[in-house]
């Protein structure tokens, strides 16, 4: 987060410089000395502005998960920054949409060949002769790409909703942001099924590219899900259609593509990801064949999102694990909403599995007074302000003046959890609250509820060893 918040310094220079723009922006690159400006190469990527309101995904996450608001206060400005610079960034398009123009689908590109022409190209292409500048018939640039206008979806309504949950004053935006997505263009399905990546229904000039930016709002995103039937499916059908144009996966677009096929619930094409990418690994995971360090992330991220999920409102165990995966167990896992996460499986069948209401902790930015609202100085130098851990035992905060609860005063939480084979959920006291598959309930602050399954004839699945 600290990144973030001196890109969001370096940006606003950048946003003045280059688009004459309030709040501030960062591009495809940034780095040690943070950065923002346009790279100098293809077309395709490297002018592309939305680096930075992509990374503005991690404050909302991080809240989502921890529900600390203290932090969402002290990054509040750089969400609202960035979605002040991309309100004014939009264009309205002739049918009245508020579309981004120029825009591109980092890093693919699309063909206005004619039918005729295609089979000429396609051999062309193959030679790796994709990226000539010279070229008249293959393009990236374009207006409204899917992945630019999902992630200003996310980035507007989570930037009012932060507005709404601390009270910042800034209604007025905030209703500009919304009244923008209103006005967005809607998604579209392609002539084969697919999730188009572009506002027109263009042909990529590489069917197999290993890209999937149009996969955004799937995955990091939370536009696309079950509770959008169609389009769930198109943006499957996207990914099966590279994958049969495509060979060996690996890098970081593999990694993508694992938490794609974990919330598509997929656990056989998890595990055929897995193994393609582990080639490329080398000892103590080290790369040995052209991996990145954000392949090895999204790798961790891919394979926790196979053993739980916690986006559609419910906590989700083993989603998507492989039926090699035979027998493990995980605990301390974190689920949205704050609470904490164990369980175990053999064969394939749930054992055992707890979920804990994380008790309101004590967070850096607390700690430097951050919270502190009143415009006195908070910077740990301030002498006498920097406040120690026993006075958070001591003293209560309220909601009301800028800081959180105090854990007695946290309440309870309601939890949903779904699982196969879910039969009962006992509380701290006792309490035992039947169902099947799915149950709800509430959970103190600091408590942990047990979770028991029905026994494994009851639904019985062939693992192997």
């Amino acid at each position: 987060m600290d990144l973030l918040d001196e890109i969001a310094e370096t940006g606003k220079q950048t946003a003045r410089t280059y688009y004459h723009a309030d709040g501030w922006v960062a591009h495809h690159n940034v780095d040690l000395w943070r950065g923002t400006e346009p790279s100098c190469e293809d077309a395709s990527w490297s002018w592309w502005p939305f680096g930075g309101a992509w990374m503005c995904e991690h404050i909302w996450t991080h809240y989502e998960y921890t529900e600390d608001k203290v932090f969402l206060r002290k990054m509040y400005p750089v969400l609202r920054e960035a979605a002040r610079f991309l309100l004014e960034f939009l264009t309205e398009d002739e049918n009245g949409y508020l579309v981004t123009s120029p825009s591109i689908s980092p890093e693919n590109k699309y063909t206005t060949a004619t039918e005729s022409e295609m089979e000429r190209l396609s051999r062309e292409i193959a030679t790796g002769n994709r990226g000539d500048s010279a070229r008249t018939d293959i393009a990236a640039v374009t207006v409204a790409s899917t992945m630019d206008m999902s992630i200003l979806r996310e980035l507007f309504r989570n930037t009012a909703e932060a507005n709404r949950i601390l009270q910042a004053g800034d209604d007025d935006l905030a209703e500009q942001l919304m009244n923008a997505v209103k006005r967005f263009p809607p998604y579209r399905i392609g002539r084969y099924g697919q999730l188009q990546e572009w506002k027109e229904d263009y042909e990529e000039c590489t069917p197999g590219f290993s890209h999937i930016s149009h996969m955004y709002p799937a995955f990091p995103g939370n536009i696309i899900n079950e509770n959008t039937p169609e389009l769930f499916r198109a943006a499957r059908r996207s990914i099966e259609r590279r994958q049969l144009h495509t060979g060996r996966n690996g890098g970081w677009p593999a990694a993508w593509r694992i938490c794609l096929e974990a919330r598509f619930h997929d656990p056989l094409e998890c595990g055929h990801l897995i193994k393609s990418m582990g080639a490329g690994f080398g000892c103590g995971m080290l790369t040995s064949s052209g991996q990145q360090i954000d392949a090895i992330f999204g790798l961790g991220a891919g394979i926790a999102e196979m053993l739980l999920q916690s986006h559609m409102g419910y906590i989700e165990l083993l989603p998507a694990v492989p039926t090699d995966w035979y027998r493990g167990s995980y605990s301390g896992f974190r689920a949205r909403g704050g609470f904490e996460v164990s369980c175990s499986w053999d064969r394939g069948h749930l054992k055992s599995g707890s979920v804990t209401a994380i008790r309101e902790s004590i967070s850096d930015s607390e700690l430097l007074g951050v919270s502190d609202t009143s415009g006195a100085d908070n910077s740990p130098a301030a002498s006498g302000n920097r406040k120690s851990p026993e006075d958070f035992v001591s003293k209560k905060y309220t909601e009301d003046s800028g800081s959180r609860k105090s854990p007695e005063d946290a309440g309870s939480r309601q939890c949903t959890v779904r699982a196969a084979g879910l039969a009962a959920v006992i509380l701290p006291d006792g309490t035992r609250i039947c169902g099947k598959d799915q149950i709800s309930f509430e959970l103190a602050s600091g408590m942990t509820a047990q979770l028991e399954f029905q026994p494994e004839e009851s639904y019985p699945v062939e693992y192997y060893a």
